[in-house]
């Protein structure tokens, strides 16, 4: 869900705003981590695998941390961020959420895709 709100600014201009940022906002909820980490018995982390986060999560990233594969993903309709650790031979290995604030910069990311102007609540 989208936090944005629509506002009406002193000069009369109608902005949608970002409320300011809060951890619990933007923390992956435990039961949606729990549901893709079931996903771990399923075998290696292919494209017919992948096929059912693409229903509600947006592939943002794919990196190399301390030797170790991470993809990352953003929901699409809430504000937050999982993480799938891709073992060397291809398995799904560790799920967990995001770190917030990563989810912050994401929805924020998007902001750009709302069609109207959006701005920061500390920004007004």
């Amino acid at each position: 869900m989208s936090r944005l709100s629509r506002r009406t600014l002193p000069d009369g201009s109608n902005v949608l705003v970002r409320p300011r940022y809060r951890a619990t906002d933007y923390t992956a909820p435990p039961d949606k981590v729990a549901e893709i980490a079931a996903l771990s018995g399923t075998g290696h982390y292919t494209a017919s695998m992948r096929a059912p986060l693409a229903s509600d999560y947006i592939q943002t990233e794919d990196t190399l941390v301390d030797g170790k594969r991470w993809v990352r993903y953003s929901h699409k309709g809430d504000e937050f961020g999982v993480e799938i650790e891709v073992t060397p031979d291809g398995k799904i290995g560790d799920v967990r959420g995001a770190p917030p604030e990563w989810a912050y910069e994401a929805a924020s990311w998007r902001d750009a895709d709302a069609g109207e102007r959006v701005v920061n609540e500390e920004d007004i």
